[in-house]
Order: C-alpha cells, then structure tokens, then sequence
C-alpha cells in the first residue's frame, strides 16, 4: 500500500517534510525517506505520522521488527491510525505472529469502516492460518465493498474450494474471470474449479487459457500435463510437462509425469531418460 499523504496534524515546516518523505517514498526512493522520516523524529521524537511513515519503509525494506517497534510506538501516540494499525498488521503478518495481525487489521476495520486493504490482508491472515470458513466470510465482505476486486474474488473461490463447495468457488473465479479477462490466476482458479467438479474438457481449456495469458505459469503447465495425460492425449502431455521444466528444471513432479506420458507413448529412450533425470535429482522420492 503506498503511503497515503500526511493528516494536517503537525506544524507546517513538519508536514512540508512528512510530504516530502511521502514523495520520495512514492518514487521507490527509500534512502531519501527514510533521512526525512528520521529528521521529522529528530524535530518531534514522538510525531505518530513520521513513526507510522518509517514504520511502513521499514516493511519494505524487510525489516519487520523494526517496523514493528515503529508502529507500535506510532499506535502509543496515536492510538486511532486505522493506517498504523494496518500497517502494523502486514509487518505482524510477515512474521507469522497471524492472531496480533488479526487484532490490528480488525482494529484498523473497526476504525475505518470501509478499509478495502485491511478487510483484504484479514482475509488473507485467516487463509494463512487455514481457518478457511473465516476467510471466506471476510473475502464476502471484502467483495461487497469492492465487487470487482480480483484478487479478493481469487481468494474467495479458493476458500470456497478448500471448503469443499467447488460450485460457490467457480462463481467467484468467473466473476474475477469476467472483472479481468487477461487475469491469469482468475482463469487458473477456474481450471482448479472445474477439476474439484471432474468437468475434465472444461479445466482443460481453462488451464490452456491460462498459459496463453502467462507463459510462465509453471503450475498451470503441470495441470495442463496431468489432465492431458488422463485425457489420453500424451502428445500434448509431454510437451506441457517439457514447458514446466524449462521453467523449473528440478520440478520432481514434472519429471516423474514426464516419464509416465512418455512410456504412454512407448517413446521409451526418451522414459527412460527423464526417469533417470528423476532418480538423480530426487534420490530420495524415487526410492520410496
């Protein structure tokens, strides 16, 4: 989330500064806000703005202690920052403390009533954690402020599916599907649909639609492979399986498959060889 602008809270040579880090930081410049951030709390050592600021820079350097310590202290100063409460989420979030996380986001919700990206990273805290039914119902009301939101409609349907209603899961992927047409992962969503439902032809064509939009979907080619494979058609198979390895050459199950579709075919030097390829990247899975 990109920092919004400073609330008319401070002097006016300290907002002229925050708005200047807040430009800098926009720009990808963060050496050069992060020196205003510090020059702000060397002026004002207690100013919640600068502190939720850094907190935010902090995030995205990785530092997520640090972002914490930031926040909270923000949060001690201004403790009704929806943004500092949110912010302090996504850095709880990154280090797996998932209940806190929840407790922020919620927080920032409760202050912000229609706080889209906090209701979103909720949702996404719950999937973390595969408390599936909570997630679900928080990605509904994340859709409801924002029904054309794709990665919240992605998100949904795959809570749909894990909760074992593959026909709500379709729903949302096509209604992401029909928000972005040329969103791969929405038409990936779709084929893992369909596949929870056995529509085979159906996943088929998805799972081609989605490597047509992101010839770098490497998941999608070994779905593509594997229906294929069941589907009779080795062909084709193999040269899905052969597109996932260009993308990652050690994929174990590729290579496995691989091997499979080719013996389909009686292609056995070929069997052969991608077994071996198998056996020798992988010692231990082929043993057992």
């Amino acid at each position: 989330m990109t920092p919004p602008f400073p609330r008319q809270s401070s002097s006016a040579p300290v907002i002229a500064l925050l708005e200047t880090g807040v430009a800098h930081h926009r720009a990808g410049d963060l050496a050069a806000a992060t020196a205003v951030y510090a020059q702000v709390l060397r002026l004002n050592p207690g100013n919640s703005e600068a502190l939720r600021l850094q907190g935010s820079l902090l995030i995205a350097e990785g530092d997520y202690a640090g972002a914490v310590a930031a926040l909270e202290h923000a949060i001690r100063s201004q403790p009704k920052s929806a943004e500092a409460h949110y912010s302090l989420g996504n850095a709880l979030f990154a280090q797996q403390r998932f209940p806190e996380a929840v407790a922020n986001y919620r927080q920032a919700c409760k202050l912000r009533p229609k706080f889209a990206e906090a209701l979103c990273n909720l949702g996404n805290t719950y999937a973390a954690q595969e408390k599936w039914s909570e997630a679900a119902a928080t990605y509904r009301d994340a859709v409801k402020q924002n029904p054309r939101n794709v990665t919240v409609l992605i998100n949904l349907g795959i809570s749909y599916r894990q909760l074992g209603e593959p026909d709500r899961a379709l729903a949302a992927a096509k209604r992401a599907s029909i928000a972005d047409p040329r969103h791969a992962d929405a038409t990936y969503e779709t084929a893992l649909c369909y596949v929870a439902l056995g529509q085979r032809a159906d996943a088929i064509t998805a799972l081609r639609q989605t490597v047509g939009l992101n010839r770098f979907h490497s998941e999608a080619f070994f779905q593509l492979g594997w229906l294929l494979h069941l589907d009779g058609q080795d062909d084709d198979a193999v040269r899905a399986y052969r597109s996932v390895l260009v993308l990652e050459p050690r994929h174990e199950n590729a290579l496995r498959e691989l091997g499979i579709s080719l013996e389909a075919l009686e292609r056995w030097d070929e069997a052969r060889e991608a077994h071996q390829r198998h056996q020798s990247l992988h010692p231990a899975s082929s043993e057992a």
